[in-house]
């Protein structure tokens, strides 16, 4: 392999080391940002008061006390009914926005506002097989236990709380209480008939209850006082068990950057090294033209440098790009919200230390390179 051959296999490597250096620290950083982040994986609110609890305060009495206290600036009604999407039998959230939006998150689409309209989880689209957009037969029982069957459209992906009991993150589904109504009655239904599921749905039974407070300390005095209230009902969000066990299993950022690291240093010594030995020849021809050792070190340093810079300048926004581009795939699998988060600061850190590892790599061979004797090359010429 000749030199400059072996330059150019060297810096593509050293891009590629970066590349992958940049794209972990994409992937670390937003997986720790969707873990802090409840309402990324399906909890966008801070509490849920379950009244299936013993002990716990009748859902009527429940969300009339929650709706007069002005520090709750959202309250959304949950049922968890059992429902037939297609052929997957899921649980589903039959909800009811009392104050401001429905407390879920969507990763992709919008939440169902119609009464023919429904949004499913990552896992349950995949095995439905059906898309947003696309029509989906959904079964359910009405209350004489006959199993009554109605179209609705797929309007978007949502992630399912961890405190929902539907079966993890991608699994289930989520449409109106009024929704779920009307899909036990009979086909034919009228305005006025639709008109009294809504009616009935804000007034049915509920399994749970969630809400959103203010920020500030009244907002946190006030959930300290329904905790109180509620010791054996009231929870608040928790991450999902599939989400802790993936970030522990992997310390995954952290155990891949330090391959990926340690690779790309081996590389850069491997091409320095490499290089002032078979460059000796030169460096004696050139001490003999007039160089002195500080000159000749210099040389190893600033080929060392401009190894690293590429690679840096190179690598970093591929590794940007791919890190996004991952990361992006991995939140659709799983059925989160898929918000990626650049780290600047790690980034600079990376770029800064890969080029000071590379001038501490160079040191040793910049000053083998200094010692290059002339007499020796002028002698065998």
């Amino acid at each position: 392999m000749t030199g400059p051959n072996h330059s150019i296999i060297c810096r593509l490597t050293s891009t590629g080391q970066g590349a992958a250096l940049c794209a972990t620290a994409v992937f670390g950083a937003s997986l720790a940002h969707l873990v802090a982040s409840p309402e990324l994986y399906g909890d966008p609110f801070q509490a849920v008061i379950t009244t299936s609890a013993p002990g716990a305060s009748p859902p009527a009495s429940l969300v009339s006390e929650l709706t007069r206290d002005p520090v709750i600036d959202r309250i959304t009604t949950v049922t968890v009914p059992a429902i037939t999407v297609g052929t997957v039998n899921v649980r589903a959230l039959a909800t009811t926005a009392v104050r401001g939006p429905v407390l879920l998150s969507t990763a992709d689409g919008r939440f169902p506002a119609g009464d023919q309209e429904i949004a499913l989880g990552a896992t349950t689209m995949r095995d439905t097989g059906t898309r947003i957009g696309g029509t989906v037969r959904v079964t359910v029982t009405s209350p004489d236990g006959t199993p009554r069957a109605a179209s609705f459209r797929v309007v978007g992906t949502v992630p399912l709380p961890g405190e929902a009991g539907t079966g993890g993150i991608g699994t289930g589904a989520v449409l109106t209480a009024a929704a779920y109504l009307a899909a036990q009655r009979p086909s034919a239904l009228g305005p006025s008939d639709l008109r009294r599921c809504h009616i009935a749905a804000a007034a049915r039974p509920v399994d749970a209850v969630v809400m959103h407070v203010r920020p500030g300390s009244a907002g946190e005095a006030a959930l300290a006082r329904y905790a109180r209230q509620n010791p054996d009902s009231f929870a608040t969000p928790i991450v999902p068990t599939a989400l802790v066990s993936f970030g522990e299993s992997a310390n995954f950022p952290l155990l891949s950057g330090i391959v990926v690291a340690a690779c790309g240093i081996a590389a850069l010594a491997h091409l320095v090294v490499v290089s002032v030995a078979r460059r000796r020849r030169e460096s004696g021809l050139l001490k003999a033209l007039g160089l002195v050792r500080g000159q000749l070190a210099a040389i190893v340093f600033w080929q060392a440098a401009t190894a690293a810079t590429v690679g840096i300048a190179v690598g970093v926004p591929l590794g940007l790009a791919t890190g996004r581009a991952i990361w992006r795939a991995f939140a659709r699998e799983v059925g989160v919200v898929p918000v990626t988060v650049f780290p600047g600061w790690l980034i600079g850190a990376l770029g800064g230390g890969f080029l000071v590892a590379a001038l501490v790599i160079a040191v040793v061979p910049a000053l083998t390179a200094a010692r290059a004797r002339a007499s020796a090359v002028l002698r065998s010429e």
